[in-house]
């Protein structure tokens, strides 16, 4: 069994790969992958998992474009406050200030589960799809 992990101490370790482009660091995998993602990035692309995710902005806000119901939606999370994704619901995770920092949550994909990724003509509208690959 793994240790309780103080956060602050973890990240001052690992601090050099929350840079761009990558920004995240993958803390845990088992039945759940931890994973912590900092800012500024930015994305076009959109993805989409058969499985909910739990995101927790512990510093700075994000943005979450969505597609839902065919149309482009933001939820925007601020410091401090938590948001369930839906399975398979098309997301693109932005974190536009520098030094933000947010925690995510996902479950082990299945043995058949395949995520996607989908880009579109218009990142503003989100209409029309140009690229998807599962």
């Amino acid at each position: 069994m793994e240790r309780p992990v103080a956060i602050a101490p973890w990240y001052e370790a690992h601090k050099e790969e929350f840079a761009p482009p990558v920004c995240n660091r993958l803390m845990h995998r088992d039945q759940l992958s931890i994973m912590f993602v900092g800012g500024p990035n930015t994305r076009e692309d959109f993805h989409i998992e058969m499985g909910a995710e739990f995101f927790y902005q512990l510093r700075g806000n994000m943005e979450l474009p969505t597609i839902q119901k065919g149309a482009r939606k933001v939820v925007r999370i601020g410091q401090g406050q938590v948001f369930l994704l839906p399975a398979r619901v098309p997301h693109s995770p932005q974190r536009p200030e520098k030094n933000s920092l947010g925690l995510v949550i996902e479950r082990r994909r299945n043995k058949h589960e395949m995520d996607a990724l989908r880009f579109y003509t218009d990142p503003a509208k989100c209409d029309q799809p140009l690229w998807e690959r599962y």
